[in-house]
């Protein structure tokens, strides 16, 4: 007891002094102490005496790590799972689309225990649980239910590249964050960490070759495991050592790699054809991210279509549209005469309508070998809203019409007395059908030019033989002009009679309405380009990729 209580005194000793230099007191009222339950109880009485701390059952956390692991591995890390659980079950309530799930889960939810899992090895049904709670709010986008998983888990933590989501197998994770420690074993022989393992556990030297012995603490048979896996990773140590420690970070993502190139730890797999150029391709499509994501669901076939709801037992597989026997998803995107017609109309039409492949992967992925990636970010951003339109009829029995939408504008320059229209065509999803921008005489007012224009998007429509198209215009006063029953006999409505006799004709298949400049833009810039250079511009589906330059952004504002 006395030679015990005097390193006791030691070390309080030590502790004057640090603060005298330093000027940092301990604050021992607000300490505490933790003893194993060994300890008997009268030291426990002499050194709360001696220090003034108190006793504690439980150390607690330190930097988000339980400094008492003890027995139970799962109550021990059990409050990560609780903390992952916690923030999925906030997020259910978001409504949140795939791309917004899939920036959580790998932004927050898998990012959650990686400092512990860079310490200890998690046990596995802990992990299991936390990767159950991921997949639950992916498929559904709550905790609690289980949604329809369309793709395996380990098809998911693929890369992307590979047709994956790059979603983090936490196991394999978790196994590789150690890999990085044992690397820094083997590159820092001088560390205080290096020397008490090796004291402990390979006194000789040979860290690759260590033993486990019985009573090895938690965090060494952790990183044995790790080492057992990827002994064969480290095979070009000799040169690799003295490298910057920005080193690590590459060797973090090699691991990953290497862990990921072996099945079940140590068997090799089996040799897989290259996958499809579709998925490469999609990773980086300049699209919103909600796109993307649709065109992954569309090429990994998990959309709930009728194949698979007659798999399920839960209809016959008919196409509600068409009424076709089977309904897969090349099927809703491609096949079904809805489909066709949309996918003609916006110039999709040879030789994509034509292709003999017979799944919605190599169609899409034929697709990017015939369509420039700005054509392909137009063409899935129309079948995102095609497939709207099909769910539309499915739940709520409400057939949209495939909507069109005419954007109109006029430019005019007073001192040089000329004045430009444009024209710009799309459907529902804001994929670009067509337009065109020209000069026209100027004779009169500004609004002259603009009831030109909206004339102009009017018998565009119909020169085309489109139905149900909604002509807008920034031109406030035309549209209110044009939406009064009774007769206007200014100059203006003059000029606007040609536009009113062609809405009366059309029985209500063509409208017009206003459109704040910004949802107007698009129109708006080819107006000024062509009165500005005094030249035509005409563009059809041949010249989509030219045309998005300038209208893209546009699209998404306006819907």
């Amino acid at each position: 007891m006395c030679n015990d209580m005097s390193e006791v005194h030691y070390h309080k000793d030590i502790l004057s002094t640090y603060s005298t230099v330093s000027g940092q007191k301990v604050n021992f009222s607000k300490s505490t102490a933790y003893f194993s339950p060994h300890t008997p109880p009268e030291y426990r009485v002499a050194v709360h005496e001696a220090l003034g701390v108190q006793e504690v059952s439980d150390p607690g956390i330190y930097l988000g790590v339980p400094l008492l692991i003890g027995k139970n591995k799962y109550v021990a890390f059990g409050r990560y799972r609780d903390k992952m659980d916690t923030r999925v079950s906030k997020w259910s309530n978001l409504l949140l689309s795939f791309s917004g799930r899939e920036v959580l889960i790998k932004s927050i939810a898998q990012a959650l225990p990686q400092y512990v899992m860079s310490c200890y090895l998690l046990p596995c049904s802990l992990v299991e649980e936390m990767s159950w709670s991921i997949r639950r709010f992916w498929w559904s986008g709550k905790g609690s239910a289980h949604g329809w998983p369309f793709v395996a888990w380990a098809d998911l933590c693929q890369s992307k590249a590979a047709g994956g989501m790059g979603f983090k197998d936490l196991h394999l994770f978790n196994i590789t964050l150690l890999g990085k420690q044992l690397w820094r074993l083997l590159s820092e022989p001088g560390s205080l960490l290096y020397r008490t393992f090796r004291a402990k556990y390979f006194p000789d030297g040979d860290l690759l070759h260590a033993s486990v012995p019985a009573c090895s603490s938690f965090a060494w048979k952790g990183l044995h495991c790790a080492l057992s896996c990827l002994r064969d990773g480290f095979h070009c140590r000799d040169f690799m050592v003295g490298w910057t420690v920005s080193f690590g970070v590459i060797m973090t993502r090699a691991f990953i790699l290497f862990a990921l190139s072996i099945s079940s730890f140590g068997v090799p797999p089996h040799p897989s054809p290259p996958p499809p150029r579709l998925w490469k391709i999609l990773a980086k499509l300049s699209a919103v991210p909600k796109v993307r994501s649709f065109g992954w669901h569309c090429g990994r076939d998990a959309l709930p279509v009728g194949s698979h709801l007659r798999d399920a037992g839960l209809s016959d597989g008919a196409c509600l549209l068409c009424g076709a026997s089977l309904e897969d998803t090349l099927h809703a995107l491609r096949d079904c005469p809805d489909s066709s017609l949309a996918l003609r109309q916006a110039g999709f039409d040879t030789p994509l309508l034509l292709s003999g492949h017979d799944s919605a992967m190599g169609w899409l992925d034929f697709s990017t070998s015939v369509l420039s990636q700005r054509s392909l970010a137009l063409l899935l951003t129309l079948l995102w809203g095609l497939l709207r339109r099909r769910n539309t009829w499915v739940h709520e029995r409400t057939l949209y019409p495939l909507h069109l939408v005419i954007n109109v504008d006029g430019a005019f320059l007073p001192s040089a007395r000329l004045g430009a229209i444009g024209v710009l065509a799309r459907d529902s999803s804001g994929a670009v059908l067509g337009g065109f921008a020209r000069p026209v005489p100027a004779l009169g007012p500004a609004s002259a030019v603009e009831a030109s224009a909206l004339l102009a998007g009017l018998e565009y429509a119909i020169a085309r033989g489109w139905a149900s198209v909604l002509v807008e215009s920034d031109a406030a006063v035309l549209i209110n002009k044009l939406h009064r029953p009774s007769p206007d006999l200014s100059l203006l409505g003059g000029l606007l009679a040609p536009s009113h006799d062609l809405i009366a004709a059309s029985r209500g298949y063509l409208r017009v309405g206003f459109a704040p400049r910004s949802a107007n833009s698009a129109a708006h810039t080819l107006a000024s380009w062509a009165c500005q250079y005094n030249d035509v511009i005409s563009f059809t589906s041949v010249c989509r990729e030219l045309l998005s330059r300038i209208v893209l952004d546009d699209l998404s504002s306006s819907f």
